[in-house]
């Protein structure tokens, strides 16, 4: 009997315990070919969780790393804005309809239903139609710039309004700022007693 009761008491124990795990990272940029990569030091980290509002924040140290201890177990989305570098508005749309099913829960909303997928996807293409083009020995160069720094244009402008229009739908404490930020987005599942370990390169900067 005693020895039963001992069983029953360390299976209580850890029945009882807090199931957690850990999540670590290092995040850097690429500052120039010579110099090579940096540490992104005081990039922005959040983790949200997917099965309620738990919410945790971090801030990269100096060598570009965050650490998140003892996070209970679960689906999060994880949420990284460099401190460092900046992306084309494209870029970052891009990044976002890579990413569509984390920010739609980040951000409360379906972005699928805004409707600009399908024209954001057709000006692109048509902008990497346009370098294509300067192969082409029998077409004049300067109307095939003329043409692309057009398009360009007109992609940037649709992705800034496309950019407002998703985050200005979206409860002002989920709103990255600022909006040319790169950031960076991922599903993670945190395992009792294991560590996540997170590498983000978020290469050049655009600006």
């Amino acid at each position: 009997m005693k020895y039963v009761s001992l069983f029953v008491i360390v299976v209580l124990f850890f029945a009882c315990k807090p199931q957690t795990g850990n999540v670590r990272g290092n995040i850097f940029w690429k500052y120039n070919n010579y110099v090579g990569n940096k540490p992104d030091a005081g990039a922005s980290v959040t983790l949200y969780s997917m099965s309620d509002s738990v919410k945790l924040d971090a801030k990269c140290d100096v060598q570009g790393n965050f650490i998140f201890d003892k996070v209970p177990v679960g689906k999060y989305i994880l949420v990284v804005r460099s401190q460092n570098t900046t992306g084309s508005a494209d870029d970052q749309l891009s990044q976002i309809l890579d990413h569509i099913n984390e920010v739609n829960y980040i951000t409360r909303q379906d972005i699928g239903k805004l409707g600009f997928t399908e024209n954001f996807e057709k000006l692109k293409t048509a902008v990497i139609n346009s370098y294509a083009q300067e192969q082409d020995p029998t077409i004049n160069y300067l109307e095939i710039y003329r043409k692309r720094k057009k398009l360009e244009d007109t992609l940037q402008s649709f992705s800034s309004n496309a950019l407002h229009t998703i985050y200005s739908k979206a409860p002002i404490n989920t709103t990255p700022l600022p909006l040319l930020s790169k950031y960076y987005y991922s599903l993670l599942i945190v395992e009792p007693e294991k560590t996540n370990n997170v590498v983000v390169d978020f290469g050049t900067t655009y600006l």
